[in-house]
């Protein structure tokens, strides 16, 4: 099954945008040694009909994670605490015998799924919060490829998997 219509890359003003948070991010997290956070509202999808989750949990392959009970909530009237240190674990995950490009998606199974619109070509870090999520990959075409994890740890103390990028 193919997903062509939740696969679609960063554009100019979104990578534009990128770049001007990274400072923002970088003091945020507190470490200037590790990749910063790049997922904001403008490079990602917001999957929320039903339909195009169906199709999604029935089509693609899924690597699953128990929730982090140390983790803050998702939000906060509104603002999102894990991009502000409230989510500090992280899986490192990717997919298998793949080496193009593709894209990290997400789905909490209690509300919308998600895509990143950041293209990738290695492994990727992928914060939990205090729920069991399940994280899919997509090629640019589409497809679902298998995930692995590949590794883990917390925000601030990265070691080897700190230049990685986070999503």
């Amino acid at each position: 099954m193919k997903f062509t219509d939740v696969v679609k890359p960063q554009g100019f003003f979104g990578r534009l945008a990128d770049m001007l948070m990274l400072p923002v991010m970088y003091l945020i997290q507190r470490s200037f040694y590790e990749v910063p956070q790049r997922t904001h509202f403008w490079n990602n999808i917001k999957i929320r009909d039903g339909w195009t989750i169906d199709r999604l949990r029935m089509g693609c392959y899924f690597l699953a994670f128990r929730g982090d009970p140390s983790a803050s909530a998702r939000r906060f009237f509104g603002i999102p605490l894990m991009h502000l240190g409230g989510w500090k674990t992280f899986k490192v995950i990717e997919p298998e015998n793949h080496t193009d490009e593709w894209f990290v998606g997400w789905y909490p199974g209690d509300e919308a799924a998600g895509v990143s619109q950041v293209p990738l070509t290695g492994p990727v870090r992928v914060l939990i919060g205090q729920g069991e999520v399940s994280f899919f990959a997509l090629d640019r075409a589409g497809n679902s490829l298998p995930l692995r994890q590949v590794g883990g740890g917390k925000i601030g103390q990265a070691g080897t998997f700190a230049k990685i990028p986070l999503l």
